[in-house]
């Protein structure tokens, strides 16, 4: 193998490397768990969560309100867990009740 060829692949894994480090740490991820509970108040919805307590899921005004409701609802009815991820400038500690920021991200598994 040339010293060129040697220089591009070198440069391809640090550049994956740095690249899959940054979107693993693009937000805060609180680990899979079970839905136990799902409640709608005035201003917002809340979901809680196995092992991480309370979390708002959004506020009425957020247009993925809905589809965040119908991936918790579906994981809830089916038995699976989900995960949330919220923005890093947020803050938040998975295992602590949030009633102030939504999570940007909602999986199911």
């Amino acid at each position: 193998m040339k010293i060129n060829q040697m220089y591009k692949l070198t440069f391809l894994c640090l550049s994956l490397f740095w690249s899959a480090n940054s979107t693993a740490t693009d937000a805060i991820y609180c680990p899979y768990t079970k839905v136990l509970e799902l409640q709608v108040q005035p201003e917002n919805v809340l979901v809680h969560l196995e092992g991480q307590g309370w979390k708002q899921l959004g506020t009425y005004l957020e247009p993925a309100l809905d589809s965040r409701v119908s991936i918790v609802l579906a994981a809830h009815a089916s038995g699976k867990q989900v995960m949330l991820a919220f923005p890093l400038s947020s803050g938040i500690e998975c295992e602590k009740t949030n009633y102030g920021v939504s999570p940007y991200k909602v999986r199911i598994r």
